[in-house]
């Protein structure tokens, strides 16, 4: 049972009313983790989990440019089933919730009479909270949100027999969001979390604490993050993500359209030649993609703002496809400049200046040029793909690997075939 303690407030020494500080005291362990990481063990009373911890919620600031917090929504059923067990004859909940907390707000004293172990070290865990409604609570939710909905329910029910309920706690120290949201990843990387949420936290995660694979992801989702919000981004709201449901196309389309271009198509020109840096230029790569998918809005008007139920443009098929066309345009038109021609990437740019890739990239009325050359053999939104071997309904293809192929093969083929054949009649 945590002791509660009021005091003047140490961070602000004028008197006035929001200087009053709330402390509670919690017997706890005192142990480091890694490369100066510090932790805390200790056990609280349901009851008690409000008074000093908070959910972040995911969501984006007012003009949808910067991404604030990392919890998804409560899950309703979840909670009420979690609470239900609270509410039995004999529940059990052995595993800890995970908390953050503000290193400013928390104080360890060490017991004097103790020996110290090597492991850990055994005192008093003092946590702060001003009565200041715009501080923020020392403490934040990273692991355990639904099972602390659950435990408040079911304390607060007054049909229930249960009056109190302890719960472990492991409370890391954190300084600030940016290494809450990574820990909440790692934390949650091996549960059902929804991969949008994963995602759409990644651009602004430490890289170099998460997995191989998770970190392979961060370019990606970094420039769909540029593309969904950024002003005058062809894109700009109609990515679906946790933030923005509202979108049209989805994330994870995008997302793998965008690492199959990063890592051997036009976008790999714009990374490091040493990759073991993680260094690449994504203001460059934006460009690329800001000015293709104008053109394609430009080129394919009509079926630019409809569902992917409604026309395979922006499907997961079509975004496929077209970003595998994005490469070969942008090579064929890029090759022109000779700059690829003596090595496989442009950034650093040491040999070749920025100003001279910038100018060199291909433009918007390029790009549309290019896409008119294969417009008259789509169907995004009716009529029928005529491929070799079959003809296809343009709502025949799905999201599958087989189709994305074809897909991406046949417009790869025509527009080579017809590029030929235009340059060859000019």
């Amino acid at each position: 049972m945590a002791l509660i303690e009021n005091s003047s407030s140490p961070l602000d020494t004028a008197s006035s009313e929001s200087n009053e500080q709330e402390t509670f005291q919690f017997p706890a362990i005192r142990y480091n983790q890694g490369d100066g990481r510090i932790l805390y063990s200790f056990v609280v009373d349901g009851k008690q989990l409000r008074e000093f911890t908070t959910i972040s919620r995911v969501k984006r600031d007012e003009n949808s440019t910067e991404l604030l917090g990392y919890q998804r929504p409560e899950v309703i059923k979840h909670i009420k089933k979690i609470q239900d067990y609270v509410e039995s004859d004999n529940p059990l909940m052995p595993n800890s919730l995970v908390i953050a907390l503000k290193p400013e707000l928390i104080d360890f004293q060490p017991l004097s009479e103790s020996e110290k172990h090597s492991n850990g070290e055994l005192g008093t865990l003092i946590v702060s909270r001003t009565s200041n409604e715009d501080h923020l609570q020392p403490g934040w939710i990273v692991d355990g949100q639904q099972r602390t909905a659950a435990i408040s329910k079911a304390l607060e029910n007054p049909k229930s027999d249960i009056k109190n309920f302890p719960i472990s706690i492991v409370g890391f120290e954190a300084d600030d969001q940016r290494d809450q949201r990574t820990q909440f990843i790692l934390v949650n990387s091996t549960k059902p979390l929804p991969n949008s949420l994963i995602h759409e936290m990644l651009p602004s995660v430490d890289k170099d604490e998460l997995p191989l694979d998770l970190q392979a992801k961060i370019i990606p989702y970094s420039l769909i993050e540029y593309l969904n919000f950024r002003e005058g981004s062809p894109l700009k709201g109609k990515i679906r993500t946790q933030t923005l449901t509202e979108g049209v196309a989805k994330d994870n389309s995008f997302g793998t359209m965008l690492h199959a271009s990063i890592e051997h198509g036009f976008l790999y020109s714009f990374w490091h030649q040493d990759r073991s840096t993680g260094d690449c230029d994504m203001e460059m790569m934006y460009i690329v993609l800001s000015r293709f998918w104008e053109a394609v809005s430009q080129v394919f008007q009509k079926s630019w703002d409809k569902k992917p139920s409604e026309s395979r443009l922006l499907h997961g098929v079509g975004i496929l496809a077209l970003g595998n066309l994005m490469d070969d345009i942008s090579f064929k038109l890029f090759a022109a400049t000779g700059l690829l021609d003596q090595r496989d990437t442009l950034f650093p740019y040491d040999e070749i200046s920025e100003v001279d890739v910038s100018e060199a990239l291909p433009t918007i009325e390029n790009y549309v040029e290019e896409l008119l050359v294969v417009k008259p053999f789509c169907a995004w939104d009716s009529g029928t793909w005529e491929f070799d071997d079959e003809s296809r309904g343009w709502d025949s293809l799905q999201n599958l690997s087989q189709d994305k192929r074809k897909l991406s093969k046949f417009l790869s083929a025509i527009y080579a075939k017809e590029s030929n054949s235009k340059r060859q009649s000019e």
